[in-house]
């Protein structure tokens, strides 16, 4: 689409309405002066604009599926443009080669894509962290059944591990109300002791929140308009604006837009999908919480 500009006082971030000037330069995003007499503006009056969603395949895995490109193409309709993919660790053995095995069977995608090891507390091993830090994947997510299993872990090892790259970790809760909260509190004080850098954020089936795309790295290349970001956006007609009554998460969760645009192409347009139009990536993290004040 060449070098361009739009402006709009309805560009939602979060759970705000903002006006913003945003330029795309060479698949990027570019926050500066813009030419007006040398740059094409583009008319987004009809539209809302909120930038691409940055999901994680919990509703849909990747994983096992022979074919992704029906469960990918479900992602983008709903404004993904980058996708999150759960890697099951299921044992210790020839877990780098699975690693590699994921990202090759991924690598049609027509959108960004991460992967994050899933892994079972027993499974939880130095070497793993380190090899998925020094990727730069985001997370680790940690499957629990019971505080006993959390108990068992030898965190000080994983501190460790951990203190190199960064990377986070995510407790991921199933279960009662009763068992989650048990979790959270067993949880909360081992990340407290052994000074684990963890995300505080829920991740579920919705958009991944602004504090957990900058707490991860994902940002500022990813999920926000910031200068050199990934030129991503969704457009949404006028007459759907999100409900102030609903949660903001939820809110932008539920939005479905008519046009999305990846790395400055279109891939979505008046709600059909031309997956032809782009070429996905396995993309690596930025300096976790570099965005975070402290």
């Amino acid at each position: 689409m060449g070098v361009y500009y739009f402006r709009s006082d309805y560009v939602f971030e979060e759970d705000k309405w903002i006006s913003k000037s945003i330029q795309v330069e060479n698949e990027r995003i570019v926050i500066t002066q813009i030419n007006k007499q040398r740059t094409i503006e583009m008319n987004v009056d009809k539209f809302w604009i909120g930038p691409g969603k940055v999901y994680i395949d919990y509703e849909e895995p990747l994983y096992d599926r022979k074919f992704v490109d029906n469960t990918v193409n479900k992602y983008i309709y709903r404004g993904c443009t980058l996708l999150i993919c759960q890697l099951p660790i299921r044992s210790y053995i020839h877990f780098k080669r699975k690693f590699e095995q994921f990202r090759e069977h991924l690598s049609s995608l027509p959108i960004d894509y991460m992967i994050v090891p899933r892994i079972p507390t027993h499974l939880l091993q130095p070497d793993i962290i380190k090899f998925f830090g020094t990727k730069k994947m985001p997370f680790v997510l940690i499957d629990t059944n019971s505080k006993h299993e959390l108990l068992k872990v030898k965190w000080e090892w994983l501190e460790s591990a951990q203190y190199f790259s960064g990377i986070p970790f995510v407790l991921h809760k199933d279960g009662s109300k009763n068992k989650r909260k048990e979790l959270t509190s067993t949880w909360s004080s081992i990340c407290k002791k052994y000074r684990i850098n963890t995300i505080e954020e829920n991740i579920s089936e919705y958009p991944l929140s602004k504090e957990t795309l900058r707490q991860t790295g994902i940002s500022p290349f990813k999920g926000e308009f910031l200068h050199q970001s990934s030129a991503d956006y969704n457009l949404f007609e006028m007459d759907e604006i999100p409900s102030v009554d609903e949660r903001p998460k939820f809110r932008y969760h539920k939005a479905i837009p008519v046009v999305t645009v990846s790395k400055g192409e279109v891939i979505k347009y008046n709600h059909l999908i031309h997956p032809e139009k782009a070429k996905g990536e396995l993309k690596q993290v930025s300096i976790p919480n570099h965005f975070i004040s402290t």
